[in-house]
């Protein structure tokens, strides 16, 4: 069992799996993926009834991160291997660091399976309690959690927030999800050690 260090203690890390069907509908969950779900405050949506049946692809909301999940599945279904990476899923108080691998099972299924490699703390950030929410979209890359603070820069999230001047703004920008460069480029040479 993989582990996860927190300062200098070490603790065994749980592995959080679910599965996909041929017609890539979410036909299982773990009790790790729902306790994962209920740290990020997901509610109703972290319940099995709420999650079977459910098509993966409604869980991605933008198009950059679709399109790389949908490349990941296909090849993963054609080629029979499998494909690891790593990825950011923070809560409000951490960031975390997780790897993902993404592995073929019969009858056209395919098993997601995480962990966290570690965690660091940070200052809880709460903004959206003090403004209101504006027009102006801000994206935030689905793999690393960087923002993309100008036409070529993704920065870390604190950098972001003073670059951006986002706490003396009074209404707040959405959020919207990507890819940085970075990651799309490592995404696609994963895939391609695969094919």
């Amino acid at each position: 069992m993989p582990v996860i260090r927190i300062g200098v203690k070490v603790i065994a890390a749980e592995t959080i799996e679910y599965k996909i069907d041929k017609k890539d509908r979410i036909n299982y969950i773990d009790q790790a993926w729902i306790r994962f779900a209920r740290l990020n405050d997901c509610g109703i949506k972290c319940k099995k009834e709420f999650v079977y049946g459910m098509h993966i692809f409604d869980c991605i909301c933008d198009p950059e991160t679709r399109f790389l999940y949908q490349t990941i599945i296909e090849t993963v279904r054609n080629s029979g291997k499998s494909v690891k990476f790593p990825f950011r899923c923070d809560s409000p108080a951490e960031r975390r660091f997780l790897e993902m691998e993404i592995s073929p099972l019969n009858y056209g299924e395919i098993l997601f399976k995480s962990y966290t490699l570690k965690t660091e703390k940070r200052c809880k950030v709460n903004i959206l309690a003090k403004n209101k929410e504006g027009s102006e979209l801000i994206t935030v890359c689905s793999m690393c959690k960087k923002i993309k603070t100008d036409k070529n820069t993704w920065s870390e999230v604190e950098d972001a927030l003073k670059k951006l001047e986002l706490f003396l703004k009074t209404k707040l920008p959405q959020l919207t999800h990507g890819l940085c460069p970075s990651c799309y480029r490592r995404m696609m040479d994963e895939i391609d050690k695969i094919k």
